[in-house]
C-alpha cells in the first residue's frame, strides 16, 4: 500500500520523476538526445544519434569529446523515455 501512496500523481509528474532520476552528469546528454528525437526528420540509428551529440548548435562547432564511447550508453541513460527499435526493409528484386 505504501509503494502506491508513492506513485506521481499525473503524467507530468511521473515525467519529472523520471527525469530526476538521470543521474547530474548524464542529465546533458539525456537534454540533447530527447531534443534530437524531438526535431528528427526520421527515427535516428544508434550511430546517428551518438554523431549528433558531437555538435553544438550554439557553438556552430563540433566537440568530438562529447561523442560516448559507447554509443547503446544514450539508450541507458534515457532508457525509460526512449527506445531502440529495428525496422526492417522488404525489397523486390
Amino acid at each position: 500500500m505504501e509503494t502506491l501512496a508513492e506513485l506521481p500523481k499525473d503524467l507530468d509528474a511521473t515525467y519529472d520523476r523520471i527525469l530526476m532520476n538521470i543521474r547530474e552528469k548524464d542529465r546533458e546528454i539525456a537534454r540533447t538526445v530527447l531534443r534530437l528525437i524531438a526535431v528528427a526528420y526520421r527515427p535516428l540509428t544508434i550511430e546517428e544519434m551518438n554523431e549528433a551529440l558531437t555538435i553544438d548548435c550554439e557553438k556552430e562547432d563540433i566537440n568530438m569529446n562529447k561523442k560516448l564511447k559507447n554509443a547503446s550508453a544514450a539508450l541507458k541513460i534515457c532508457s525509460n523515455l526512449v527506445e531502440l527499435s529495428y525496422v526492417f526493409c522488404l525489397k523486390q528484386y
